[in-house]
């Protein structure tokens, strides 16, 4: 596999025309707003999704207002489905990001690599583990702050 370092408008041509013309697209991930589901360096593959398609608790890859590109999962639905929009937010993030319209989406997280390993996101146990985490907001802070003191006694023992 070829790499490529691009710069953000060129990524998110790029990502749009790959996924526009149905293909799927693999990028390394680059931040830690989607941990522990999605961790910074690893290898995040795309796929095609129609506003159709999308639906509470896929991560989804898409442009905020801001002009930046995000990965972030769908954590609820407003309005009617002719005029619907997605909340989103990271994982890790404290509140949503806000809402945008399903045009937005450039495409849905099909499979994360962790290492060697190819991880379906729609895997039952994945995804009920996704769900327990969206409802689990407000304790988020303190499970991250678990889940960091048992990986580095784990590290130590």
């Amino acid at each position: 596999m070829s790499e490529r370092i691009l710069n953000f408008n060129d990524f998110e041509a790029l990502a749009a025309q790959i996924l526009q013309a149905g293909n799927i697209l693999r990028f390394v991930a680059n931040g830690n707003s989607m941990r522990p589901f999605i961790l910074d360096g690893e290898i995040v593959e795309i796929e095609p999704a129609r506003p159709g398609q999308l639906k509470r608790g896929d991560v989804v890859l898409c442009r905020l207002e801001q002009d930046w590109l995000v990965l972030h999962r769908i954590v609820g639905l407003k309005g009617d489905a002719g005029k619907q929009k997605l909340v989103i937010q990271g994982d890790a993030m404290p509140l949503p990001d806000g809402a945008i319209t399903p045009e937005q989406v450039l495409g849905r997280v099909a499979a994360v690599y962790r290492g060697e390993r190819r991880r379906r996101v729609d895997e039952h146990f994945l995804f009920f583990l996704a769900m327990i985490w969206m409802e689990a907001a407000p304790l988020r802070p303190i499970l991250i702050d678990l889940w960091h003191g048992l990986r580095g006694n784990r590290k130590r023992g």
